[in-house]
């Protein structure tokens, strides 16, 4: 059975006079491992704090939550703290007893890392830094060096997700110089404020991804500090990493009685404007509406009407654009007129349906009986209508019997039985009897 493991390290104290001590890393650490320990939210197996610890417990410490793990297990690796260059350009992760002048034998260096997560079998590993990035604390580097690329953490591995507080030679702030009373520094502040809040549950199915997590925050720190910005990071992962649940989940709301059904209703237009409504509340303020949105968006995909199916599926996978039968622009504003229109709909497409059938009806029996001229009805026992009054039908000024009067007498007698000929009341009786017989 796949597990979960944590290592959160964060270093706020350094020995030497070239690296200020920071705040924000303790609360950072501490705050986090107390997230991913909750069952109820982060259920993690095992979750590890290490504070200001010396280079070399934090080495042996990082080999080891790498050592015998399975590929389906997963790893969440945390760093808040100083990050340095070299004059090569070369990330090192600063902790207490790190020198300066001694980068590669008193701090974690960016390779060290890659490599112990190459050699891990998990196929899900994350790595989040919160730090600078941009050797703030060492001269020479040039202005347009960027510290973390693409291949940093790359390594041979796969399943490796990075997330970075900011980019290129950019300032990590602390919380406390952006935000009134942060304790935390600002990219793990929002990311805290993101769990915790259940705020970070974009589609409401009470699990938070990493996706979700990671665009949470970054949204956050760039509306409140423009000039930092995180980065993400995906090396060869497939499907959704699951973080946390959403903590402040409430039970669903009931929708109304009107849309519940039209959600039901038989007619499937009608059951498509439901999902534009339902579309509507599922990215609305109310979340236990939206929840309830959810749930019979859910519902619908199992429909037994195609079009119905794949709206909802689009809905559901993040596409606000799935048609409706009504576009936002003409549906009405509240959800009393809205139901309305659905009745008035509902209404409109029996009555057209009706309409249709009364129409196609009416006009295969008037095809039967009165069939266009030129066709042949001597099988009915009907004789074909003569040029003259086949022009007159369909000028339409044909009579109640649908035959003008002829130029000549009328005849007395439509047909017989026995499809004998007519006489004209004309004819002598002597005439009369012999076409009798």
């Amino acid at each position: 059975m796949a597990r979960k493991y944590a290592l959160f390290v964060g270093n706020s104290e350094y020995d030497s006079e070239s690296l200020v001590d920071l705040d924000a890393p303790i609360a950072d650490v501490q705050d986090l491992a107390s997230v991913f320990r909750d069952s109820a939210i982060g259920g993690f197996d095992e979750v590890i704090e290490l504070i200001n610890s010396t280079e070399s417990e934090i080495r042996q410490k990082i080999s080891s939550f790498f050592l015998q793990k399975k590929p389906d297990d997963l790893l969440l690796l945390y760093f808040s703290g100083h990050g340095v260059l070299d004059d090569r350009g070369h990330l090192y992760l600063a902790v207490k007893d790190t020198q300066p002048d001694l980068l590669r034998a008193t701090a974690i260096s960016a390779d060290f890392i890659a490599d112990d997560m190459d050699l891990c079998r998990s196929k899900r590993q994350i790595l989040i830094l919160d730090c600078c990035h941009s050797g703030a604390f060492r001269r020479g580097i040039k202005a347009d060096d960027q510290v973390l690329t693409a291949s940093t953490f790359e390594g041979n591995g796969s399943g490796r997700i990075v997330l970075t507080a900011s980019d290129r030679r950019e300032f990590a702030m602390e919380g406390n110089q952006v935000l009134d009373k942060a304790n935390t520094s600002l990219f793990t502040h929002f990311l805290l404020e993101g769990i915790k809040s259940g705020n970070a549950d974009r589609d409401g199915d009470s699990l938070i991804t990493l996706d979700e997590w990671y665009d949470y925050a970054y949204e956050k720190v760039v509306e409140n500090l423009p000039t930092q910005t995180p980065r993400r990071w995906v090396y060869n992962q497939e499907g959704k990493l699951i973080i946390a649940r959403n903590p402040c989940l409430v039970e669903p709301a009931d929708l109304s009685k009107e849309l519940r059904d039209a959600i039901a209703d038989d007619e499937p237009p009608v059951r498509l404007e439901a999902i534009s409504r339902l579309a509507d509340i599922l990215h609305g303020p109310d979340r236990r509406l939206a929840f309830a949105a959810r749930e019979s968006l859910e519902n619908l995909q199992k429909d037994e009407s195609i079009e119905v199916r794949e709206a909802a599926k689009r809905i559901l996978k993040g596409i606000k654009s799935a048609p409706p039968v009504v576009s936002a622009e003409t549906r009405a504003p509240t959800q009393g007129r809205n139901v309305a229109f659905l009745k008035n709909y509902k209404d409109y497409w029996r009555t057209w349906s009706l309409a249709a059938t009364i129409a196609l009806t009416a006009g295969a029996i008037g095809w039967t009986l009165y069939p266009p001229s030129g066709s042949n009805n001597l099988a009915d026992g009907k004789e074909p209508a003569s040029s003259e009054q086949a022009d007159n039908q369909v000028a339409g000024i044909s009579g109640g019997d649908f035959d003008l009067p002829p130029e000549k007498p009328r005849m007395s007698k439509i047909r017989m039985s026995n499809k004998r000929r007519l006489y004209s009341e004309n004819d002598t009786p002597e005439e009369q009897q012999a076409i009798s017989r």
